[in-house]
């Protein structure tokens, strides 16, 4: 299957153009796309341009962490690669940033305003509460100068996926689910989030990152709210740390109210008040 198949022309579509200088599509990934690309740029490959690929299917895909990311056709499963050249040190932290807040965009584009999309820290992003959407970030650096930033966004359009049986999973939907009889084409969205994040790493270039840092923090799920913070590599019954969201700082760790060292990695999940009926992350 070609990029024809999908789009209904060969190549890059004029929407995308000239941002991405190619765009691949695979009928059924054998692996990770996302670590197929992190593996040739921390080889040292070079690419022309701008350069994403789409897995209709696959095997081998994953979220944060290694945790499995369930691939069912008809969701959108996207990789991508944006060629740069920009400053390690001030603007490596905020990069994860950067597919989460273009994904939360294009869902909005996508749903005519209807769907509020918000981000669960670090890269979750939700509807009502549930996840639709998924993304990772990885640089490669060189003298100090970030020279590629791989992102990998997963994003169920069609089906809701199956969940993990882990305690602090979070509940899935998909924009049909959301959206009922008007759900997007499988193109549409992929044109819808391909622009999204051309426009948001085009505006990051030329604004900075303190302006992709706002839309992060406006988009965010968990200022001012209670939430839960275990760490990454334990089990359920490690201890969490809790505490009220104060603020998402430039690196994107965040300051708890009362604590006065920031988190800056872990697993988190939000509380909802007494009567609220539990997590719901």
């Amino acid at each position: 299957m070609g990029v024809n198949d999908l789009l209904g022309a060969p190549g890059v579509p004029a929407a995308l153009a000239p941002f991405w200088h190619d765009l691949i599509l695979v009928d059924d990934a054998p692996g990770s796309q996302y670590e197929a690309l992190r593996e040739a740029m921390a080889a040292g490959g070079r690419l022309p341009g701008h350069v994403a690929c789409v897995a209709l299917t696959g095997r081998g895909f994953h979220g944060q962490h290694s945790r499995q990311w369930s691939v069912c056709r008809g969701n959108l499963h996207l990789s991508a690669v944006l060629a740069c050249d920009l400053p390690a040190a001030a603007w490596a932290p905020i990069m994860p940033a950067l597919p989460a807040v273009a994904l939360a965009e294009a869902i909005r584009t996508l749903g005519r305003r209807r769907l509020e999309p918000g981000i669960k820290w670090v890269n979750d992003v939700l509807l009502s509460g549930r996840k639709v959407a998924g993304s990772l970030t990885a640089l490669r650096t060189f003298r100090g100068r970030i020279t590629s930033v791989v992102v990998g966004l997963g994003l169920n359009v069609a089906v809701v996926p199956p969940l993990p049986g882990e305690m602090r999973a979070l509940a899935a939907t998909s924009l049909q689910a959301e959206l009922a009889a008007s759900e997007p084409a499988l193109e549409e969205v992929l044109v819808a989030v391909l622009s999204a994040l051309a426009s948001r790493f085009d505006r990051l270039v030329t604004a900075g990152p303190a302006d992709l840092l706002a839309a992060y923090r406006r988009l965010s799920l968990v200022v001012g709210q209670t939430v839960e913070i275990w760490p990454d590599e334990g089990g359920d019954r490690q201890v969490a740390v809790v505490g009220e969201v104060v603020s998402i700082e430039p690196d994107l760790s965040l300051r708890l109210r009362g604590r006065p060292e920031h988190v800056a990695a872990g697993r988190l999940t939000l509380r909802r008040e007494p009567d609220g009926g539990g997590n719901v992350g």
